[in-house]
C-alpha cells in the first residue's frame, strides 16, 4: 500500500482527515502526523518578500535592474499589473 503525505492528498480530502480529529475514533491518528499537516499549512501560507533597491537620479527613483521581477526605472513589472512608485519631494520647514 503506498503512503501518501499531506501533500498529496486534495483539499477535500484535507477537510475530511481535519473533521475525523474531531470525532472519537480518531484516536489512531499519529501525533508526528497531525504536526506534519499543520506544519504543511504554515509552509503554504508563507509570505514571499520581494526587496528592491534603488536610487533617486535627477529627482527620480529607479530601481536596480537586478530586482525580483522585472522592473523599468521606478516600475514594477508583475504579469499583466505595473506598480508605478512615485517620490514626492519634502521641503524643509
Amino acid at each position: 500500500m503506498e503512503q501518501k503525505t499531506f501533500k498529496d492528498l486534495s483539499n477535500e480530502q484535507f477537510r475530511r482527515l481535519l473533521e475525523n480529529l474531531a470525532e472519537d475514533d480518531a484516536t489512531d491518528l499519529p501525533e508526528s502526523k497531525f504536526f506534519e499537516a499543520l506544519a504543511a499549512i504554515d509552509a503554504a501560507n508563507q509570505q514571499t518578500v520581494l526587496e528592491f533597491k534603488g536610487k533617486v537620479v535627477d529627482g527620480k527613483l529607479v530601481l536596480n535592474e537586478n530586482a525580483p521581477v522585472p522592473v523599468k526605472d521606478n516600475e514594477i513589472l508583475l504579469g499583466r499589473h505595473r506598480l508605478v512608485i512615485t517620490i514626492e519631494a519634502v521641503q524643509p520647514e
